[in-house]
């Protein structure tokens, strides 16, 4: 798969500002993979109905086609 490396860092601290949200609203609704820190990892969100982002998480994930996401 031909996926263009790019990567945007947002200020996640608490509360999320407005701009924040926007941006990553704007990057799930374009087929984006949100990396999003919880207490002991990183959790990553795509928009499930988006075949591209679903694609990119593959690709992160690698070796997951006998083993469905949840």
């Amino acid at each position: 798969m031909g996926f263009v490396n790019m990567a945007k860092v947002l200020p996640f601290h608490y509360p999320l500002s407005s701009p924040v949200i926007e941006q990553a609203v704007e990057c799930v609704q374009s087929g984006g993979v949100l990396a999003i820190p919880t207490d002991s990892f990183y959790a990553l969100a795509v928009g499930v109905f988006h075949q591209t982002a679903l694609e990119r998480l593959l690709a992160i994930k690698g070796g997951r086609e006998n083993n469905p996401f949840p």
